[in-house]
């Protein structure tokens, strides 16, 4: 438990939290083995869990996210605390379980999350033919819905019109927008602005303007985003640096073969030797028979580390990997 939540169970129980939480992996796309999921409180900037979760343990790595928050909001209702917001990605499978499951806890969307992927979609409509302007608005229409979100004051209402206001206004328009908001808040521009009714205008209206973005843009979160939650994940990458750890993993690799390639066969209590049928994928279903050798041994492990660190602090850092490997050997985890 984090010092930041023993703070909590000890003198805010009764306060329901404002929490944002992120994901993150050791590898992007569909073929990542772990995944972690961080919650946040937002008020203090403090990280009151993190959980990590392996592909195995859920059907399939796109649940490894959904996996890691059911894990972080158990975890907190275990202590007694109770969760009046959570602040997320769009993930689809996070919204539903939410929706279906917590409607007690009002969700909210990471402003940050949700410009990433309209800049995305811009900048694709940019290589249309017709449509080059769109490229030079990509990332004010971007930023335009970061100034939204914070400055509606947590109004639904008010944050469509605001950023549905942009479909107009880069056409040069800035009147007329809506009941709520009018005409544009900006001093005079010169800007390159795209033609009214062209191809590139309608193509960043159906952006601007697409039902489910819609939807989303009145769950933005007004003052609070997961910046922080990025920071920390930086602070993981430091501390889980990844040529560090292949480099311990090779070296364990290599230690470990070579302390017990010559183990002995081992035999049963009537001296027998023992055999095992295996299935290798070269085989194609086919059966091979090998030898059982004598348990593995792990005395290189042990007396390179104690050797390292008896060399001082300076040597500490490139073999913490290590000793957290041995513990997972030796645990009979093995190497993942």
């Amino acid at each position: 438990m984090t010092r930041g939540l023993k703070q909590l169970c000890r003198g805010e129980t009764g306060t329901p939290l404002r929490l944002g939480g992120d994901a993150r992996c050791c590898s992007s796309g569909h073929t990542t083995k772990y995944g972690s999921y961080s919650l946040m409180d937002m008020n203090t900037g403090v990280v009151l869990t993190t959980h990590l979760v392996e592909c195995n343990e859920v059907q399939s790595s796109a649940a490894v996210e959904l996996e890691g928050l059911k894990q972080g909001i158990r975890f907190l209702e275990q202590h007694g605390l109770t969760i009046a917001e959570l602040i997320t990605d769009r993930h689809m499978q996070v919204c539903k379980w939410v929706r279906t499951e917590k409607p007690d806890i009002r969700q909210r969307f990471d402003v940050w999350h949700v410009s990433k992927g309209i800049f995305k979609k811009l900048v694709a409509v940019a290589k249309k033919p017709g449509c080059a302007s769109v490229g030079l608005w990509a990332q004010s229409i971007s930023n335009h819905l970061c100034w939204t979100a914070a400055t509606s004051g947590g109004d639904a209402d008010m944050a469509v019109q605001k950023w549905t206001s942009v479909a107009r206004h880069v056409c040069n328009i800035h009147e007329g927008h809506g009941d709520m908001f009018p005409r544009c808040e900006h001093g005079q521009m010169n800007r390159q602005w795209v033609e009214n009714g062209s191809r590139a205008q309608k193509e960043i209206q159906a952006v601007v303007q697409s039902s489910r973005l819609l939807a989303d843009v009145r769950q933005l979160s007004p003052p609070e985003q997961t910046s922080y939650l990025q920071s920390f994940h930086n602070v993981v990458c430091f501390f889980g640096n990844a040529p560090v750890c292949c480099a311990c993993r090779l070296i364990l690799a290599a230690l470990h073969f070579n302390e017990n390639m010559a183990n002995e066969q081992a035999r049963k209590q009537d001296r027998a030797q023992r055999w095992k049928v295996s299935y290798p994928k070269f085989k194609k279903g086919g059966a091979v028979v090998r030898p059982v050798k004598e348990s593995h041994t792990y005395g290189e492990f042990n007396s390179l580390v104690c050797n390292k660190i008896s060399k001082g602090k300076s040597c500490m850092n490139h073999y913490l990997e290590l000793i957290f490997y041995i513990v997972q050997a030796q645990s009979g985890a093995g190497f993942s």
